[in-house]
């Protein structure tokens, strides 16, 4: 009987020693979730944060476009303004120089 004794008293011990094992395991698989979840968190937060800089970037790119089509078309009204303007004064020219200054 102190055989069987024995036998049940160090099964025992062997159970107790792997729930306890088991228990720890459970700990740090619970630790490793939390930090899982955590890190995917700050993961999702940067990529709304990334999101959000590129529409930032995409709606500054779009206005550099506007205002550099704005700035091709005022300088093409520019340079037909000062051609039509150059015309002008040769004509201009031509017609003073039919003048003459009699003193």
């Amino acid at each position: 009987m102190a055989i069987f004794t024995g036998n049940v008293q160090a099964a025992h011990q062997a159970s107790v020693a792997q729930a306890a094992t088991a228990g720890n395991s459970l700990d740090e698989i619970t630790q490793s979730v939390t930090t899982i979840r955590d890190m995917n968190s700050q993961i999702a937060s940067a990529a709304e944060e990334q999101t959000a800089r590129a529409e930032e970037v995409k709606r500054n790119v779009e206005r550099i476009n506007e205002v550099t089509e704005l700035s091709s078309r005022i300088t093409e009204r520019t340079s037909s303004a000062s051609e039509h303007l150059s015309k002008v004064v040769t004509r201009l020219e031509s017609i003073i120089g039919k003048f003459r200054l009699t003193a």
